[in-house]
């Protein structure tokens, strides 16, 4: 492990001196424009060293603490799994994951770190690649190279959790609905249900935002009945792939939704538990799951006020998209002192200006099945007095976060290179 931290510092070491090189060199000869492909090429190789030297560090200091309770249970389920929808009350798009690396390098804890550690790398590229699809080459670099130094993204990194793919799949549906040009709609609606399919079984509460999205993907088209078409088409490729995990529930559980209401059960445990007609704090703190499942409308609009509901949606999505999970807890750790005021002036820019509105519907859709858990909740379970809010739901949303800082950063640069080139002008004129 020493000998391939001490290759990654070499790697860091030559990609770092060598961009220096070619900017020194293309510099003198006054060539950066045009050698601007290489240049590029050599920042993402910098940036990809820089994930790779943090990410690496975290590996060293995680390795002899154990896996967090999630991890732990991907690991079992895909070493159990009987056939490819037998993972319990886990969605199975992960554990496939999971399991086929299992059955490349072995199963192990190691491993398991090992496979988020490279899923975190491939996000970090990919968050560039759709970055310059979507802006610029430049932006793109801002954003990965912010990725790449994400405390939260990096500590992740090495979990051995799903926060990694995930994203990874929020990112490639994103391209392929709102930015990639298709030869004909019909290519764009099977890859839409594809990829809409896949982060459904990633993450079932994605059927939330995920059919939304593929609605207003193809409204711009000018027949509506085409239109029409082509969202049909998508959702049911989507409900086809999804439909065999909803029947295995159903197969396994008499339900089909029995993931869904065992997990909102674990909310409803932390928030009600110890309380009249639920689990006593001592089982709680046992077993969260423990008491029958429990649908999410009957948790979310008929055990508090409608009113309360709501201001808990209202506050969620404040919290997650402009307060503390937006700053220092969330996609913004470790520099959220400078980052999140940029990012907030990229939200409006991007409110703004029409061709970058998709991102905010798309932040406002995918943050629609945890906003309501996003909101303090007072529990007798904590010393606190509050359900503890992870950062994990909205660590997914890191790569748009991002995206919005470097847009910022960009056009700042870019104003004050222009102000440098008018007042050159002025001093020839």
């Amino acid at each position: 492990m020493q000998i391939c931290f001490l290759l990654i510092k070499v790697g860091l070491a030559l990609s770092s001196g060598f961009l220096l090189f070619l900017f020194f060199y293309f510099g003198l000869k006054r060539k950066l424009k045009q050698k601007k492909k290489i240049l590029i090429l050599s920042c993402l190789v910098f940036i990809f060293f820089i994930a790779l030297f943090l990410r690496w560090q975290a590996l060293l200091s995680y390795l002899g603490s154990p896996l967090r309770p999630d991890a732990v249970l991907y690991r079992k389920l895909a070493d159990s799994m009987s056939h490819i929808f037998d993972t319990k009350i886990r969605e199975p798009g992960f554990i496939w994951v999971v399991k086929i690396w299992f059955l490349l390098v072995g199963s192990s804890d190691l491993n398991l770190r090992l496979l988020t550690f490279g899923l975190s790398l491939i996000l970090v590229l990919l968050t560039f690649f759709v970055g310059q699809k979507i802006f610029n080459p430049y932006i793109g670099l801002i954003s990965a190279f912010l990725m790449s130094i994400n405390k939260n993204v990096i500590i992740s990194a090495v979990s051995g959790l799903r926060e990694e793919f995930f994203p990874i799949m929020i990112l490639i549906i994103i391209y392929i609905l709102f930015v990639k040009k298709f030869d004909n709609n019909f290519k764009k609606a099977i890859w839409a249900g594809i990829l809409g399919g896949a982060v459904c079984l990633t993450r079932i509460t994605s059927v939330i935002f995920v059919f939304p999205l593929i609605v207003f993907s193809f409204f711009k088209l000018k027949n509506s009945f085409e239109s029409l078409k082509k969202i049909v088409l998508s959702s049911v490729i989507v409900l086809v792939m999804i439909f065999p995990y909803f029947y295995y529930q159903y197969q396994t559980y008499n339900d089909p939704f029995h993931q869904v209401k065992s997990h909102t059960r674990w909310f409803a445990n932390k928030e009600f538990g110890g309380q009249p007609g639920f689990p006593t704090v001592e089982q709680v703190k046992e077993s969260s799951s423990v008491g029958k499942p429990i649908s999410p409308y009957k948790y979310i609009f008929k055990m508090r006020p409608f009113k309360q509901a709501i201001i808990s949606f209202i506050s969620g999505f404040y919290r997650t998209l402009l307060g503390s999970l937006a700053d220092g807890r969330g996609p913004l750790s470790g520099q959220q002192w400078i980052l999140y005021p940029l990012y907030l002036l990229g939200l409006i820019f991007f409110i703004v200006i029409p061709k970058y509105r998709f991102l905010i519907l798309t932040l406002f859709l995918i943050n629609l099945p945890t906003a309501f858990f996003a909101h303090p909740k007072p529990t007798l379970i904590t010393s606190s007095g509050y359900i503890a809010i992870d950062p994990r739901l909205v660590l997914h949303l890191a790569p748009i976060y991002s995206m919005a800082v470097a847009f910022v950063i960009f056009k700042i640069f870019h104003l004050i290179k222009n102000e440098v080139i008018k007042q050159r002008r002025r001093k020839i004129i």
